[in-house]
């Protein structure tokens, strides 16, 4: 709406339709102390609008540390253009799609559950009728009871949205471990385990420190062979022909895939009958090896 049709009508229906709008609205003074916040939006935060208001964000919801929303808003206020993006919420369990708008000294926050579909509210105030219209996840928008829920179980729901907000959520759960702790190490770790539940029966997380090999982490899917895992991991010797993919996705930042892994090659690493029947029982027939990147720099590698 232009700022002369805005003008025309005038500052009361404006409120009315922010406070009834169905997506969350929210500002934030120079110091991150919550101006306003909208009923929706205290809805999706998980809050009620007297708990939020008038208090610093970041100590009415602690939960936002440490996560991609944290990590978009800090530097919005230095951005002169409206900044917008995708990012799991965890308390909800869900996406939220977040435009982030700098009004003065006041940063302006809209945001809404991430989705596809066309949802459309109206209602009459007076003689206006509002209209407000959002996406929606649902694969059928009639149903609007059921327009946020998809089950992710394996064999339920082989239709393209759900298998997008699959993935969608499966890529939040990746995002937020590989930004939501500061102990690299632990951040390791869980990339692992999520990779496992998804993608590999074991999987190992590289990382580099200052372009030397680094902190290492794995995971298995099978909690019976996770002992075998670690004995071949702390026993095995490195620098042998078997880790040389390993190091080219390192080196070369470019995946590396091995369609079978050659006995002989792996021969060398395994200095010890433990070790080696750690590596048998582990039932290793193929790898894939992904270099993990940021900012155009390798940082580690993920091998699945």
């Amino acid at each position: 709406m232009s700022e002369s049709a805005a003008a025309r009508l005038g500052p009361a229906p404006l409120a009315a339709a922010v406070e009834a709008a169905p997506d969350g609205v929210a500002i934030f003074d120079t110091d991150w102390t919550v101006r306003y916040v909208n009923p929706a939006g205290a809805r999706l935060l998980q809050r009620a609008q007297a708990e939020l208001v008038d208090r610093n964000l970041w100590i009415a919801l602690p939960e936002l540390g440490r996560t991609i929303q944290h990590s978009f808003l800090l530097p919005d206020r230095s951005v002169g253009t409206a900044v917008s993006w995708q990012g799991s919420y965890p308390p909800a369990g869900r996406w939220l799609s977040v435009t982030a708008v700098l009004v003065g000294d006041l940063l302006q926050v809209y945001f809404r559950p991430a989705g596809r579909w066309l949802s459309v509210t109206a209602v009459l105030v007076g003689d206006l009728l509002q209209v407000y219209f959002r996406p929606r996840t649902a694969r059928h928008p009639e149903r609007p009871d059921q327009a946020d829920v998809v089950d992710t179980r394996p064999g339920v729901g082989d239709g393209d949205d759900d298998v997008d907000a699959d993935r969608l959520r499966f890529l939040a759960e990746v995002s937020e471990a590989l930004i939501g702790e500061l102990d690299t190490r632990e951040s390791a770790a869980r990339l692992a385990e999520l990779v496992v539940s998804r993608l590999a029966d074991w999987a190992i997380v590289a990382l580099l420190e200052d372009g030397r090999p680094g902190e290492e982490a794995w995971a298995h899917r099978d909690p019976a062979r996770r002992a075998d895992l670690d004995a071949y991991m702390r026993g095995r010797i490195l620098g042998t022909a078997q880790n040389t993919p390993l190091a080219a996705a390192l080196l070369t930042g470019e995946p590396v895939q091995l369609t079978a892994l050659d006995p002989a090659l792996v021969e060398p690493s395994l200095p010890t009958e433990e070790v080696r029947a750690a590596w048998e029982r582990l039932e290793a027939s193929s790898c894939s090896i992904v270099p993990l990147r940021a900012r155009a720099e390798t940082f580690g590698a993920l091998a699945l």
